[in-house]
């Protein structure tokens, strides 16, 4: 199980010199801590894994995340369905104590012991994305000055596509009809900044669309970690045919 937006630390004892029995004591009393905490993680991933396991709870709690296709090394043991050169795996969302959030990834049996398709776990997790509240944002930095970026009255123009959250928003590209209102038909360029997140760019202000890749590659490479890449190039969203293909 992981969790979004928290992390979880056991705190160390220090040793005070000329109170040996109190240490001691303390010690213990920190083992016994320790001890009980693994029982509550114990417990609590069993339990989630129980409830990633029934349809019934799931049904509303999967969602799509995008990711990196690669070598497969990220989708080992996944269920997952390919699109364009990613992949498409799935999550079942959880409410953890202290008001976190987790989430449990669909092993690849998982469908069949749904006793349902890869398919129509797709669409329900596709259904769910419209609770998430996805949207585009206007970025502040601008790509002004940089070779292959041109725009005549002013810095290029990049918008952000995510969710409400933050978190796994990069699955956006696959809602067609959202890209579509917000493209209003015009091209554009897409960036996948990582798996949380995808930067559009108006095609119009793209002079050399060699240059994006160049940045995505660049960019990914410095500060994004390897888990939450998802590609070296860009992509494309046409707006006649109102698709997105491997922009190379």
């Amino acid at each position: 199980m992981e969790e979004r937006n928290a992390g979880m630390a056991f705190g160390k004892m220090k040793d005070r010199e000329g109170e040996r029995e109190a240490h001691m004591q303390g010690k213990e009393k920190g083992k016994g801590d320790a001890f009980h905490a693994a029982k509550d993680a114990d417990a609590l991933a069993r339990q989630a894994a129980a409830l990633a396991r029934d349809w019934e709870y799931a049904r509303e709690n999967i969602y799509p995340i995008l990711t990196a296709a690669g070598d497969g090394k990220f989708l080992e043991g996944l269920a997952f369905l390919p699109v364009l050169d990613l992949a498409v795996t799935y999550a079942v969302r959880l409410s953890l104590p202290g008001g976190r959030e987790g989430i449990v990834r669909v092993k690849d049996f998982l469908p069949g012991d749904y006793g349902i398709s890869r398919e129509e776990m797709h669409g329900q997790a596709m259904r769910n994305m419209g609770k998430d509240g996805y949207h585009f944002e206007r970025m502040e930095e601008t790509l002004f000055g940089i070779p292959g970026f041109s725009r005549g009255d002013g810095p290029v123009r990049m918008y952000v596509l995510s969710n409400r959250t933050g978190a796994y928003g990069a699955a956006g590209l696959l809602d067609t009809g959202l890209i579509a209102r917000f493209a209003g038909g015009c091209d554009y360029y897409i960036l996948p900044s990582s798996i949380h997140e995808l930067i559009f760019i108006p095609a119009s202000d793209v002079e050399e669309a060699g240059e994006l890749d160049r940045l995505v590659e660049e960019t990914t490479l410095a500060a994004v970690p390897e888990r939450e890449r998802l590609s070296f190039h860009s992509y494309f969203y046409d707006a006649a045919l109102q698709e997105v293909r491997i922009c190379r």
